[in-house]
């Protein structure tokens, strides 16, 4: 009989929760949290009680507290309450996900501030920080609402992308417009924005970028794409399709497929390396 397959998840969240439950079924699956419930950070959520309650129901493992630091193409190193090498077939990386930095949206101009990531623009508002009052928000999905709804109540406020949520009324909503340049030092002043026939400058004191969800790599080893390491991300790349649940499921079947025993073979630490 071939041996049966060992998938080690980096990550509890929901793709994380919804990958393990899915692998469940034909694999021996181990999740890696570095907090120490499962779950991370939204651990009360309904929508991750659930999730946890199926993959324990279909024999998955948990390490809570206990970072995922290196993987060496055939065995996972760990810290904290359950560290140490620990073999696998493949590694899904499901660590979370971050906005389009500026390069990657093609945002030209002086590094300057006020350009803020909408995971952080969300943690400053939920604190009552004032992230200016004339706010630009760079993409149009979950993550540009949760911020709109947030940064409206200090200013206005102007969401740039093809809408697909319902936005505040009070939000100007502009499908189809793109930045092309933040203008200003040491503080953004104004943005040239573009629709593709025209282009104009508009007043700004804080651009948010949303724009899209991108992976975290921070699993050393497994930064660029490899065999045997999946990450756990919308293929489609499709903003209003997203759903970091069906990213999960697509990063199981993957790894069920990449899957193979290896010779080991150490890797190179990157960490601290050009």
């Amino acid at each position: 009989m071939p041996e049966p397959a060992h998938i080690v998840v980096a990550g509890s969240g929901l793709s994380g929760l919804a990958c393990a439950a899915a692998l469940g079924r034909e694999a021996r699956v181990t999740v890696f949290e570095r907090l120490p419930v499962i779950g991370g950070e939204h651990w009360e959520d309904r929508a991750h009680v659930d999730l946890r309650a199926r993959a324990e129901a279909r024999g998955v493992e948990f390490a809570a507290g206990t970072q995922a630091v290196r993987w060496e193409g055939d065995r996972l190193l760990a810290i904290g309450q359950s560290g140490g090498l620990h073999p696998a077939h493949a590694l899904v990386v499901a660590t979370g996900h971050r906005p389009r930095t500026r390069a990657e949206s093609r945002v030209d101009g002086a590094r300057t501030g006020g350009v803020i990531p909408a995971t952080v623009a969300a943690h400053l508002l939920a604190r009552r920080v004032i992230l200016g009052r004339n706010v630009v928000i760079l993409g149009a999905g979950r993550w540009a609402r949760e911020v709109a709804v947030e940064a409206l109540r200090a200013g206005a406020c102007t969401v740039l992308g093809s809408p697909w949520l319902d936005f505040p009324a009070t939000a100007e909503v502009l499908p189809g417009v793109r930045v092309v340049r933040t203008l200003g030092t040491p503080r953004i002043q104004s943005i040239e924005v573009s629709d593709g026939e025209r282009t104009w400058t508009r007043v700004c004191d804080s651009l948010v970028l949303a724009d899209g969800h991108v992976p975290y790599r921070n699993v050393d080893g497994a930064v660029l794409d490899r065999p045997g390491v999946i990450f756990a991300q919308d293929l489609a790349d499709d903003e209003p399709g997203w759903s970091p649940i069906e990213a999960g499921i697509q990063a199981a079947t993957l790894a069920l497929q990449q899957r193979a025993p290896r010779d080991h073979v150490p890797t190179t630490l990157r960490i601290g390396h050009p």
